[in-house]
């Protein structure tokens, strides 16, 4: 008697036409990610059911499912081998995409050339720098002029190609009326892929930078000109004066430290950070999954990762990730708006000035302490409010569920009215500053903290 098949290949399409389901109405939901991640539960749920298969079968007196065979061992290979591979790009994707685009074949060798070139620049002329990709520093130089050191680095099968590439792809620099250009020679993409530079440029102060089509890694140090990066590159950038602009091709990281006027951050970035800035900003970008800020002396606007933040200053520190949005000592008004289907947990330390949350689905935890924000507005769609207060701190309250509970540890300063699966926290003590929490599914919490400003509970 034949056995029957097994009954997991109809699941496994159910269980994929969820998932591309679910990847329609929730298009930021991103299913490489998600493979990368939850891949192996496919091995876990493929084993366990036809255990429960067999045991069943032989449980009822029935037909055992057939056995495993070579086509589904050859599956699991590819899925482990597939699965190790999207796990290994999702921890590091976007450096990987410039690797796959191959700076060479799989059997080229490295050779090595050294660089130095120097020419003037005049007062009031820029420096333009383009398409080198590798490991570029530049850093201001108490001499006028501009001078490169360093090595150019080809990947080639053999010398007479890796010399052939070197003379096509030499570093030109041409003065102009008003600025002072440096690039190689123009050369096809598949060769310019083959070539990266680990070089120093020493340049005027107070010229003006602009870089292009930079890749690979950009450290730019000690400026006090205008600085304006448009490329690919991982970017470290510290101790300038003037006004930075960034718009990242596809970057890892961007990093700013030190900087005296304005940040500007816009395009695909994995990761911004930024600390101990004196003017404004701005970062832009649906591809930036990582935000971290400190030190802020002037207003901040964020939108990224579907969020957005507008607040005035931030003595403290804010670090926003795909699951967590947390902020300490910061200055309102402070606005943020958190969307998407995936749950994020909100903590909000000590905010001066108005506050207005709005978020889909989100654990808010606010621990205002002695001085509660100004005004306080939250709204949820989903999730739970907690707020933390001193003992003795002045406020009055307004908050509601329409699906959840309310509880307090204010005694008989706050009423809770419930109805139906509905409730209501209404009160306060003092002519303290009003909260406004609204949460549609979720419960309310108002509790107490020490004085001193102790840890509060978690949701």
């Amino acid at each position: 008697m034949r056995p029957r098949k097994s009954l997991f290949g109809p699941v496994l399409l159910i269980a994929l036409g969820g998932v591309l389901l679910a990847r329609n109405l929730a298009p930021e939901l991103s299913l490489l990610r998600l493979f990368a991640d939850y891949w192996p539960w496919i091995l876990v749920f493929w084993g366990g059911f036809r255990l429960v298969e067999f045991a069943v079968a032989r449980l009822l007196g029935r037909r055992a499912p057939e056995p495993l065979g070579a086509g589904a061992v050859i599956v699991a290979v590819f899925l482990c081998f597939a699965g190790s591979t999207a796990h290994a790009l999702s921890r590091n994707e976007l450096e990987f995409v410039d690797w796959i685009r191959a700076r060479g074949g799989w059997f080229d060798l490295e050779f090595d050339y050294p660089l130095r070139h120097e020419q003037p620049v005049g007062p009031g002329q820029a420096v333009l720098i383009r398409n080198l990709e590798g490991r570029i520093r530049i850093v201001a130089s108490e001499q006028p002029g501009l001078r490169v050191a360093g090595h150019k680095r080809i990947r080639a099968f053999h010398d007479r190609m890796a010399a052939r590439l070197d003379e096509r792809s030499r570093l030109e620099i041409t003065p102009q009326e008003k600025q002072v250009v440096l690039q190689p020679r123009p050369m096809p993409e598949r060769d310019g892929r083959r070539i990266s530079y680990d070089i120093e440029i020493e340049m005027p102060a107070a010229a003006a930078l602009r870089i292009e089509g930079a890749r690979g890694r950009l450290d730019v140090q000690g400026l006090s000109g205008n600085v304006t990066i448009d490329g690919s590159a991982s970017i470290e950038i510290s101790d300038v004066s003037g006004p930075v602009r960034i718009h990242a091709r596809r970057a890892q990281n961007i990093a700013a430290r030190r900087l005296a006027s304005t940040f500007e951050v816009a395009g695909r970035a994995r990761r911004v950070e930024a600390e101990e800035l004196a003017g404004a900003v701005t970062i832009e970008g649906s591809e930036v999954q990582e935000v971290r800020l400190s030190k802020l002396d002037q207003p901040a606007r964020l939108r990224c990762n579907n969020t957005d933040l507008e607040l005035q200053k931030l003595p403290g520190e804010l670090e926003i990730t795909p699951g967590a949005v947390e902020i300490v000592d910061a200055a309102g008004p402070l606005a943020l708006n958190s969307r998407g289907s995936r749950r994020r947990r909100i903590r909000l330390e000590r905010i001066s000035g108005a506050l207005t949350v709005e978020a889909q689905r989100g654990d808010l935890e606010l621990l205002a302490g002695d001085e509660p924000p100004d005004l306080t507005d939250v709204k949820i769609e989903r999730g739970d409010i907690s707020v933390s207060l001193a003992p003795d701190a002045a406020f009055s309250i307004e908050a509601t569920t329409a699906r959840g509970s309310a509880s307090h540890e204010f005694g008989n300063a706050l009423q809770i009215e419930t109805q139906d699966r509905a409730a209501t926290l209404r009160g306060g003590r003092g002519q303290g500053p009003l909260l406004k929490l609204e949460t549609g599914r979720g419960d309310v919490r108002v509790l107490k903290t020490e004085k001193a400003f102790g840890s509060a509970v978690e949701i």
